[in-house]
């Protein structure tokens, strides 16, 4: 265990026995503010705010609880071996979508908290806005690095719900959130292969994300394989930094467009293998260009209704920043996120649906729904050639 995850750990231990309402979070304690930079993925729920229960939790699994509940590989590139208790269970009923058949898409997701705000988002609010009859949607989460599509693979027991699910036959789509490795051709190969034995008329889709606001400085800089796979990624950009008004560094707007340049030619590799190998099966979710599209307006200084800067700087302003914190996106994004899903797996045209809100909020909307037609038909990987093919 590292110095700054050992730190981390006394913090928690020293508070674990503090009462409920005096407890901190990485909102108003510096320790856990800096472990929630450090270890994104210890915030389970991915809202961007770290709390003491979700602290123990981490530091559990990063003592080895998690390989002994979850059954996983740890941190072994080596998938594993699908159980025979599992390809045997007999209670796949319970795995099945809630109304099999008929109407609506029903869809998997896998990923980590980069990918479930916006599973959530549209299954309560754009599917029903949309009018989407018996779509559905499930999630397997696991934070950050342990939300890859390997990781997702080796975990066993209770915490496997997603094969199960596929085993079924009764679900249409899945989804996984990409990550800087565990992310490979082969890893994502493998999660097809099984569906496509149950469900031959699947269809996959890969989401990206997006650097850091600070461009993930304290990451890049060190010997790590996670450190490695940034700057592979994403060369030098995380260097070009400013500070914003609050005197916080951000990444210039050129430096993360570069970076999000870099990430695609990266997905792009892919996705080529993976279409000659799945021809008409996967496809991509261009998240990191909804990112891109509302910082480059910022960038600009193009009027963006509700939003004035690129990174919140407390829980209060998050509606009106695109980074609800370092890593984590605020509310715009997510919406926009969810539009993108809209068009790309349900060929609708956002910009056909009811309005949201009055004033500046339908007026941010409307934006959001012109971005998303048009992060989609740019994607070549989107299976949306042109605005028109959208209902």
């Amino acid at each position: 265990m590292n110095r700054t995850l050992s730190v981390f750990c006394l913090l928690a231990t020293f508070f674990a026995t503090q009462p409920a309402w005096s407890q901190p979070t990485s909102e108003n304690n510096a320790r856990l503010k800096k472990g929630l930079k450090d270890y994104p993925e210890a915030d389970t729920d991915g809202d961007g705010v770290l709390t003491l229960k979700e602290a123990r939790v981490f530091l559990k699994k990063a003592a080895g609880g998690e390989k002994k509940s979850s059954g996983g590989s740890g941190d072994s590139d080596k998938a594993i071996e699908v159980p025979k208790e599992e390809l045997d269970r007999d209670d796949l009923e319970k795995f099945e979508p809630e109304e099999s058949g008929g109407k609506g898409i029903k869809m998997l997701f896998i990923g980590h908290s980069l990918v479930a705000p916006v599973e959530s988002h549209f299954r309560k609010r754009v599917a029903p806005g949309a009018g989407l009859e018996g779509y559905e949607s499930r999630m397997q989460y696991s934070g950050g690095k342990t939300g890859a599509p390997l990781r997702h693979w080796n975990y066993t027991g209770g915490k496997q719900k997603t094969r199960p699910a596929l085993m079924t036959g009764k679900w249409d789509c899945l989804a996984m959130g990409m990550y800087y490795y565990w992310s490979e051709v082969e890893d994502i190969s493998r999660w097809i292969d099984f569906a496509l034995k149950y469900n031959p008329a699947m269809k996959f889709y890969l989401q990206d994300g997006w650097p850091a606001a600070d461009g993930g400085g304290s990451n890049y800089g060190g010997s790590s394989r996670e450190a490695k796979a940034l700057r592979e990624a994403a060369g030098e950009t995380w260097k070009d930094v400013e500070k914003d008004d609050r005197g916080r560094k951000v990444l210039r707007f050129e430096a993360f467009e570069k970076a999000i340049t870099a990430l695609d030619k990266g997905m792009d590799v892919k996705l080529k293998a993976l279409d000659k190998k799945y021809p008409g099966k996967v496809f991509s979710i261009r998240s990191s260009h909804a990112m891109l599209e509302l910082r480059r307006l910022l960038d600009k200084k193009k009027k963006i209704p509700l939003i004035n800067r690129v990174l919140a700087s407390s829980k209060r302003d998050r509606s009106s920043a695109l980074y609800a914190d370092q890593l984590h996106s605020g509310p715009a994004v997510i919406q926009l996120e969810g539009y993108l899903y809209l068009a790309a797996v349900h060929n609708r045209d956002p910009r056909k649906l009811p309005a949201i809100g009055k004033g500046e909020e339908a007026r941010l909307d409307r934006l959001l729904r012109e971005l998303a037609v048009k992060i989609t038909v740019e994607n070549p990987w989107s299976g949306v050639k042109k605005a028109s093919d959208l209902k």
